[in-house]
């Protein structure tokens, strides 16, 4: 499969699973994390169709680092490399959802109750102007 082909693929995993997509500085897709706090949190995309997803955290300390790194391996990644306080993790296509999820990189949903007002509020201005 063409390098082409397996980014669209990661973008279209990230559009099924409702997970936030963008190109990073070199033109890589990458699925960042929603908290500012941990902004360098990040899925991405591999380079090659092998089904695995990149996982990449970072933390301010050695402690807090080591807690994610634990929680991490035991979600079912697989320690790629090793830093102080920085590391980088694979995880296969079927475990990155729950590991995405974890580091807050899926899409935020508002809340059904505002979701059904809107669509409501939508309909009845719908009509109106027809």
């Amino acid at each position: 499969m063409g390098e082409r082909k397996s980014k669209t693929k990661f973008k279209q995993f990230c559009e099924e699973n409702s997970l936030r997509y963008k190109l990073n500085e070199n033109g890589e897709p990458i699925s960042p994390s929603r908290v500012r706090k941990f902004s360098d949190d990040h899925l991405w995309w591999t380079g090659v169709d092998d089904s695995m997803i990149g996982v990449t955290i970072s933390r301010p300390t050695e402690a807090t680092y080591n807690k994610v790194k634990r929680k991490l391996i035991s979600m079912g990644c697989v320690l790629s490399q090793d830093g102080d306080m920085e590391g980088n993790f694979f995880v296969s296509e079927e475990k990155a959802v729950k590991v995405a999820n974890f580091l807050h990189t899926n899409k935020r949903k508002g809340s059904s109750k505002r979701s059904q007002q809107m669509k409501e509020f939508w309909a009845k201005r719908k009509k109106k102007v027809a």
